[in-house]
């Protein structure tokens, strides 16, 4: 639920009520069979996929909608995580019509 307003994993362990992040993360992997890290990394993945397939939203706004603090830690997000640009990402979706339907 507050997953976004985090900053850590360790913040997210006392938000959920844990005063030991090994606690949290040993509790947190058994339930949902992955660590804490992988699965705000996928979370932030996916949104970061749907506003760039799914959204006409500029680039310059799903930086901060997706709790980046520039442009280019946004670019090098995909870049590293995903395997292609911003750009590259939106413009092969506008390609494929996956856009606006």
């Amino acid at each position: 639920m507050h997953y976004k307003d985090s900053g850590s994993i360790e913040d997210l362990a006392r938000r959920c009520g844990y005063k030991s992040t090994r606690t949290f993360t040993r509790h947190f992997k058994r339930i949902l069979n992955t660590t804490p890290k992988q699965w705000l990394f996928l979370i932030k993945k996916n949104e970061v996929l749907h506003y760039l397939q799914n959204t006409d939203i500029p680039i310059n706004e799903i930086v901060s909608i997706t709790g980046f603090c520039s442009m280019s830690h946004l670019a090098h997000f995909c870049k590293s995580k995903i395997g292609s640009s911003p750009t590259k990402i939106r413009n092969e979706a506008i390609k494929d019509n996956t856009v606006f339907q």
